[in-house]
């Protein structure tokens, strides 16, 4: 598999592409390597080899996260000019395209036929599994969050979910929310934070990475995945970090809407799109009489449903 990273890697990238000997040639979509695609997949298309493109987010999705990352400069509007007029283009001599929710009409003109839709996959023996997780059904319950976080996060609605609950005197438990990250809608959590007076259940950790990443998991009951798509247009997604939560054992509370997913799953916890708080109270307020899965059962799931061999091996045997 070839994967670029940086512009002196699209050069490394593309030299790869036409040095390569192999039938089959994978590499992950980038919104700066469309003309390196157009290219590098017109030479392979040449010499009959196959070339198969994994777009891990809709390049119509990738488009909306550049307009809410709040940059502005020259490079940024050069970068998504580029990305609207040779996005199509790049997967035009692809044999297949892998993506994991739906594309729009105009990026997908010429590889409508080709698109193969799955759910996204996770190597899951490089994730390790936590070695311990905290009591349950338990008075505190504890959340994690991890990622980059941006509008469609959607994390205040869950901080004023949980403001909610505290000033509720028939709730009795309490909630603690660990965000983990940095992120374009940090600063804006933390000012929503100080005003509801949660600096005691809302922390704000920063990143972390490994053991000091994993060490935050075990003391978790639940991992959060993202709670506001509907800002952003986004209806379906796939997002690796929901995987990453169920590899290392954590059940997950998400707002999204994702294809591996359709059944109802006690590891798996779905709220409204909506913005609203209504749902996610809720679910909150019932929480405890949850009976959860053991981070064993989260784990096995993973590996049977989501690990990237079980995704791409069926996929790749009908082009062998």
């Amino acid at each position: 598999m070839i994967e670029p990273g940086g512009l002196k890697k699209h050069f490394t990238f593309f030299s790869e592409i036409i040095r390569a000997k192999e039938d089959i040639i994978v590499t992950r979509y980038q919104g700066t390597m469309n003309i390196f695609l157009f290219i590098g997949g017109l030479i392979l298309r040449l010499r009959n080899q196959k070339l198969f493109v994994d777009v891990p987010t809709p390049i119509t999705n990738l488009l909306k996260e550049l307009f809410f990352s709040g940059k502005n400069s020259i490079i940024f509007y050069f970068k998504v000019l580029q990305i609207i007029i040779l996005g199509p283009f790049s997967l035009l001599f692809t044999t297949a395209v892998i993506q994991y929710a739906e594309e729009s009409k105009w990026f997908s003109i010429f590889a409508r036929k080709k698109i193969i839709k799955i759910g996204n996959g996770i190597d899951v023996k490089s994730i390790p599994l936590r070695k311990s997780s905290p009591q349950w059904p338990n008075n505190e319950i504890i959340l994690v969050g991890v990622g980059t976080v941006a509008v469609w996060h959607g994390y205040d609605r869950l901080i004023r979910a949980i403001k909610n609950l505290t000033d509720d005197e028939k709730f009795l438990q309490r909630i603690k929310f660990n965000i983990i990250g940095e992120g374009p809608e940090i600063n804006n959590l933390k000012q929503l934070t100080h005003s509801l007076g949660l600096s005691g259940q809302i922390k704000f950790i920063g990143m972390l990475f490994n053991d000091k990443l994993y060490s935050q998991y075990e003391k978790a009951h639940f991992g959060i995945g993202s709670l506001g798509w509907s800002r952003v247009g986004v209806k379906e997604a796939s997002p690796l970090k929901i995987r990453e939560y169920l590899a290392v054992g954590l059940p997950v509370i998400t707002a999204t809407k994702d294809p591996d997913f359709k059944n109802k799953y006690p590891f798996y916890h779905k709220v409204s799109d909506e913005d609203e708080t209504d749902s996610i109270e809720l679910l909150l307020k019932k929480i405890n009489s949850i009976e959860l899965p053991t981070p064993m059962e989260c784990r096995l799931f993973a590996q049977k449903k989501l690990d990237f061999s079980v995704k791409i091996n069926p996929i790749f045997s009908n082009y062998i």
